[in-house]
Order: C-alpha cells, then sequence, then structure tokens
C-alpha cells in the first residue's frame, strides 16, 4: 500500500512539474501567439520535445539574407548526452519553405550554428523544435533545454563593379564605377599611412579626388550602402589601385657626335619609374623609334644610326609603373637638332 502510495505521489510531482513546464513557456507556442523577433538582438527560451515548439515572427524589410543563430544546451534525458534542434522557416501564409537540423551530440549537449535563408520583403515565421533522441519515442528519451537565438540582417546589396579611373592629371584623379539599382548610396576610402581613410558619401557613381601628389600611386575602395530604418547596410568593397600623372620633364640637352649620334638629357622626376624617349623626323610627324628608361635618375640617352645632315626632333615624357601598367605624364616639348 505504502509503495502505491508513494508512485502516486510520484506521478502527481511529474505531473505538476509538466504542468509548470508548459504554463511558463506557453506564450509563443504557435503561429497566433509567435514571439515577434527584431534583428541583431538575443531572445532566450526553453524547449522540451513532447512537451512545446517556440515560434518567432519578423519582418523583412527588403530583399536580403537572414541568420538564424542558434546556442544553447540541449539535452537528452536518459544519456545527458546532447540532443538535436530542428528550425523550420515558414512564409506570412505559414507555408513552410525550409528547414535545418542542429545535431551535435558529441558536444556535451552544446550545440551552436547559423542557419542562413534568403528573403523577399515581408513577414515571416521560424519555429525552433526539440527533437526526439535515440530510438524511443517517450517522455524519458527527449531533448530538452534552454536557448538564446539572434536574428542577423544581411540586405542583398551588390557591389559596384568596373571602378576604374576617367579623369587623371598631376594632383587630381576622377574616380568612376558602374551603377548599382537600389541603393541609397556610395562610400569612398583611400588608403593611408594612418589606414584607410573615409573620402565621401555620394549618390552619384563619379567622385573626382584633388589635392594629390604627382606619380603617386594611391588605394581606393568603394561599396555601395543602403538605408534601412535609419541604419546603413553596406555592400562588400571594390578595390582600385592607381597613380596620379608624373610631372613632365623637358630636354635640357640635344647634342650629336661624328659617329652620327644624338644624346638627349633631361630633367629628373623623382616620383616616376622611368621615361620614354621618342625620335621624329618633323616636329608633329610619324615616330621613328621609342626607347623607354627604367629608372627615375637615369636622365640621358643615347641613339644611335641617323642620317648625316638630316634634322630629327627628341621629345621625353616620364611614366609611373602600377602593378604592370604605365601610366605616362605629358610629353616635352620636342627639341630640334641636325645630325652630324
Amino acid at each position: 500500500m505504502k509503495k502505491i502510495i508513494s508512485l502516486l505521489l510520484s506521478l502527481i510531482l511529474i505531473g505538476s512539474m509538466l504542468s509548470i513546464s508548459v504554463n511558463a513557456y506557453a506564450a509563443y507556442d504557435s503561429f497566433s501567439s509567435a514571439r515577434s523577433i527584431g534583428f541583431n538582438e538575443s531572445y532566450s527560451g526553453y524547449i522540451q520535445d513532447g512537451d512545446r515548439s517556440d515560434y518567432y515572427r519578423f519582418y523583412v524589410p527588403v530583399v536580403a539574407n537572414v541568420i538564424i543563430r542558434f546556442t544553447g544546451d540541449t539535452y537528452n534525458n536518459v544519456s545527458k548526452a546532447g540532443g538535436n534542434v530542428t528550425i523550420y522557416v515558414y512564409d506570412k501564409n505559414q507555408d513552410f519553405i525550409g528547414q535545418a537540423k542542429i545535431d551535435d551530440e558529441d558536444k556535451e549537449g552544446y550545440l551552436a550554428a547559423d542557419v542562413t535563408h534568403f528573403f523577399d520583403s515581408g513577414e515571416y515565421f521560424f519555429e525552433i523544435e526539440a527533437g526526439k533522441h535515440g530510438a524511443s519515442l517517450g517522455y524519458s528519451n527527449v531533448t530538452y533545454g534552454s536557448y538564446t537565438v539572434e536574428l542577423i540582417f544581411k540586405p542583398n546589396i551588390s557591389k559596384p563593379s568596373n571602378f576604374r579611373v576617367s579623369y587623371r592629371n598631376t594632383t587630381n584623379l576622377g574616380l568612376t564605377w558602374n551603377k548599382v539599382s537600389d541603393i541609397s548610396g556610395y562610400q569612398l576610402y583611400r588608403n593611408t599611412a594612418d589606414g584607410w581613410k573615409w573620402v565621401a558619401n555620394t549618390t552619384s557613381n563619379y567622385y573626382e579626388v584633388g589635392g594629390l601628389k604627382a606619380g603617386t600611386k594611391y588605394d581606393f575602395r568603394v561599396r555601395s550602402y543602403k538605408n534601412v530604418g535609419g541604419t546603413n547596410y553596406f555592400s562588400g568593397w571594390t578595390s582600385l589601385a592607381t597613380p596620379t600623372k608624373p610631372y613632365a620633364t623637358k630636354v635640357t640637352s640635344l647634342k650629336t657626335n661624328k659617329k652620327h649620334q644624338l644624346i638627349a638629357k633631361w630633367n629628373r622626376i623623382y616620383s616616376c619609374t622611368g621615361y620614354q624617349v621618342q625620335f621624329m623626323k618633323k616636329k608633329n610627324g610619324s615616330v621613328i623609334a621609342t626607347k623607354t628608361v627604367k629608372g627615375s635618375s637615369k636622365t640621358s640617352y643615347t641613339g644611335k644610326n641617323f642620317t648625316k645632315g638630316r634634322k630629327y626632333y627628341v621629345r621625353v615624357r616620364a611614366y609611373k609603373t602600377v602593378n604592370g601598367t604605365k601610366y605616362y605624364s605629358a610629353w616635352s616639348k620636342a627639341k630640334q637638332i641636325k645630325c652630324k
């Protein structure tokens, strides 16, 4: 008789505990009572299979990837090993659109996972459900535990493409890129000795940067952004490394000798990579030879095999090499000489 009474008391106690658990967490255990969840905030809860699931409601303002970040301690009631959790996603009509199972039994019950889904704008739901552990379907073999969940909002914003220079001189660079639709604007940065520095926010796909040094390489990056509810969301970066034009040089000396050679000298441009020398029969005529002189300190060139008694014109320009591409200054004035 005592054993029967003891058993009855135990059953009553278990029933009371179950009742407390259900009552304590019944506030959002269906679509109609789903808990509204915002972005970038943590929400806590408790789940137990055979008892209830937790439902959340959220709103996506623009086309975006949304990450459902789940972390928690879930256990199997018998073995104390890790249980499993499934997250189901539904549209505004409560129609199922996707799911992800989180199962990590080898880590002492600790679960952590990001569930990413792509959404159009609108209202959605997701359900967090504790799963059965093992073959048994009895209460003694259920998954249970506390958890936290967070929504991370990542709008689908395209980054600018074809980032390039449309205007270049010794102190200014006109930067442009292809337009991106359905955004609020662009953000432009320049790399400096102190790291990346903001240059401008602009709604145009063109921006002219001034106050630069001649013949100097600059690193820029640009990204799109969209303002949603007072918060700016950004695309990835598009980068560009490009120089300003070097200063133009000047031919300071042009001589000839009995070997039918032409010896040209010019002013040094310290910020350049090298020089290009051209020889012509007429001042604005076709070029008969182009020679490259590497190094900013090399300020002379001797051309050979010219014709005695003929007039020639020589001009020089500096260049700066960045990522294998040469960027040139303006040409110097052409200087004339008659070959010996």
